[in-house]
């Protein structure tokens, strides 16, 4: 019977710190794993494997979501699978859209997973259903669970079924605002991007982006180069302002391209990027 007490206040004290615990968001730009001016279906493998290095180094806990640059990116915009099924064809064309954004997830497994990370993956379409480009169903029973086992869920931009449509497009960042509101326990967003962070008409580091300024900036805040399905950078401010507003989260958006900013950031260090919020 003691054993018995014992083992259900273990359980009531698992829940407990699941539900405190501070939960971080990173994003890895499809753009910085996967250059989107790169032959289609290349990965950035060295990247890739640095900065799983630096997520390393992070004790807490954390979900991962990483765009897809070349792979989904280049399907999507050939067969205009953003706009659904538009024929019989649409079928075909959009499941082989979810398949290049699963060839670039599995690349990213593989690295992190010989780096000692545990990480598992979670599609996109297997948590989410949609209506009109719009989530209406969302299941998040298997990320809530590799929380409690101290794993580390991966999600990533791809296809997901659509009740009027077919199917749609969902981007990280979209994934990322979801799951922030579902949460409720995270604290901060971190993007990991080709850039500097949010640049400016004249190239430099935008280094405050909130409601009071963001009218003015907006014209300046350029869309990603490259083939890009999801709205770029100019989409990157406005998921993560809503998130602000809503939410009271905080992003910052940083250059990936820097070896060590990922992991002082991670450790909660000044550096340089963008702070959206």
């Amino acid at each position: 019977m003691l054993g018995l007490i014992s083992f259900a206040k273990d359980r009531s004290e698992e829940r407990r710190l699941i539900s405190e615990m501070s939960l971080a968001l990173i994003k890895l730009g499809g753009g910085l794993i996967a250059p989107k001016d790169w032959p289609a279906h290349t990965a950035d493998v060295k990247t890739i494997r640095r900065l799983g290095e630096e997520i390393k180094e992070f004790a807490g806990s954390l979900i991962i979501g990483h765009g897809g640059g070349n792979f989904p990116h280049t399907e999507a915009t050939k067969y205009k699978t953003y706009e659904g099924f538009r024929d019989e064809k649409g079928k075909l064309r959009a499941c082989l859209t979810q398949v290049a954004a699963r060839d670039i997830n599995s690349i990213v497994m593989r690295e992190f997973l010989s780096l000692g990370l545990p990480v598992a993956s979670v599609a996109p379409h297997d948590i989410g259903v949609a209506s009109n480009g719009k989530v209406t169903k969302e299941f998040y029973e298997p990320i809530k669970l590799l929380l409690k086992k101290r794993m580390i869920p991966v999600v990533y931009g791809d296809v997901i079924w659509d009740i009027k449509r077919g199917c749609t497009i969902f981007s990280t960042e979209v994934w990322l605002s979801l799951l922030a509101r579902h949460f409720k326990s995270v604290k901060r967003i971190i993007q990991v991007t080709a850039e500097k962070g949010v640049l400016g008409s004249e190239g430099k580091i935008i280094k405050v982006i909130n409601s009071r300024n963001f009218t003015q900036l907006k014209s300046a805040i350029g869309k990603a180069a490259g083939v890009d399905v999801t709205g770029g950078m100019l989409h990157k401010v406005e998921e993560s302002l809503k998130l602000a507003k809503d939410m009271g989260i905080e992003t910052l958006i940083i250059s990936g391209k820097v070896a060590g900013r990922l992991a002082a950031a991670l450790r909660g260090e000044k550096v340089d990027g963008t702070r959206i919020g």
